[in-house]
């Protein structure tokens, strides 16, 4: 493998597909509550940044996690340890992972100074935007020496806050030509789907640690997930599919009061196409976590795929809702 191909592996830039799709539902919930068009330009930066930062974050994990990833290689014979496997390999060396995270880092600010030097008049990175956005940047930087946040329960928590919330809000605010920085939950088209997709990551990213609950206890990575077991994960993630399915059927028959979701009828079909794509997948997910807990460590194996497919293919029919009910006229010049 050259040194090209093995970078790419390293970055596992193929997981920062769903934040970006994420933030595109974002984008287009923004221009359909302001009955505007997307701004190509935002929209690309937006997404740009979010692609950048968790390209940064994969490649910094690596470098983290490199020690116990090694020990764990050397107990288990998964070929995977939770990383991408490159360093643990030895097809790079170490040094190269944290040095592709400060250049990423580097390229991240160079875009967003560039942008407010060429266009100081509409770009997104600017009032409230740029300092919430740095906020979450901050907050998705949890694998960091000096915090090691990744190693405590709090782990799973702020990956929802920076995978689910913040890549969605800061899609949905990078369309303000203000720079203002709203949580739409109050009526806003997509404030029913900004609550159910929290939800559901909070259930995804518990699948994607639970299956590597014995290595991260190995190295004294003591998440959430790591600290309930899989018994007990199985029953949560179950727990949080009927909540999904219990606000989503509140969101599709309310409209006021307190009720997330808008009147329009766009708002109820999103709520409904997301229920519809996720439940049915989630509750065989549910299953399988099941017979993981009851000792059959086989069972899950492919559960994280999965339940990252289901994230990014229901963002997709949410936007596919969004472009019946505005068109072409979605998008901006």
């Amino acid at each position: 493998m050259n040194t090209v191909i093995a970078l790419i592996k390293l970055s596992r830039a193929q997981f920062t597909i769903e934040p970006v799709v994420r933030a595109t539902v974002g984008a287009f919930a923004y221009a359909y509550d302001h009955d505007t068009s997307v701004d190509p330009r935002r929209w690309a930066l937006a997404c740009a940044i979010i692609f950048l930062t968790n390209v940064a974050i994969n490649y910094y994990n690596d470098y983290n996690d490199y020690e116990g990833d090694k020990a764990n290689a050397t107990r288990s014979t998964k070929t995977s340890t939770g990383g991408s496997n490159i360093l643990v390999a030895g097809l790079l060396p170490r040094w190269t992972a944290l040095a592709a995270s400060l250049l990423i880092s580097l390229l991240i600010l160079t875009v967003i100074l560039l942008d407010r030097h060429l266009h100081p008049s509409s770009t997104p990175f600017c009032g409230a935007n740029i300092f919430w956005g740095c906020v979450f940047m901050g907050l998705s930087s949890q694998y960091n020496a000096g915090l090691r946040l990744s190693y405590t329960p709090f782990c799973e928590v702020l990956t929802v806050g920076t995978l689910s919330v913040g890549s969605w809000l800061f899609g949905y605010n990078a369309q303000d030509p203000a720079g203002g920085f709203v949580v739409p939950v109050g009526g806003g088209v997509g404030g029913g789907v900004f609550l159910l997709d929290a939800v559901l990551q909070m259930s995804r990213i518990m699948v994607m640690q639970v299956v590597d609950t014995d290595a991260d206890r190995f190295v004294g990575k003591i998440t959430l997930t790591v600290h309930l077991g899989p018994r007990r994960v199985a029953e949560v993630y179950l727990y949080l599919q009927y909540a999904i399915l219990i606000l989503a059927a509140f969101l599709a028959c309310t409209s006021t009061g307190i009720s997330m979701a808008s009147s329009s009828p766009v708002a109820h079909a999103m709520v409904g196409v997301f229920a519809a794509v996720v439940l049915p997948r989630t509750f065989v997910v549910a299953k399988k976590l099941r017979r993981l807990g009851e000792g059959v460590k086989v069972a899950a194996e492919d559960c994280p795929f999965e339940v990252s497919r289901i994230m990014i293919e229901v963002n997709l029919a949410c936007l596919a809702v969004l472009g019946a009910a505005r068109g072409m006229g979605m998008w901006g010049q």
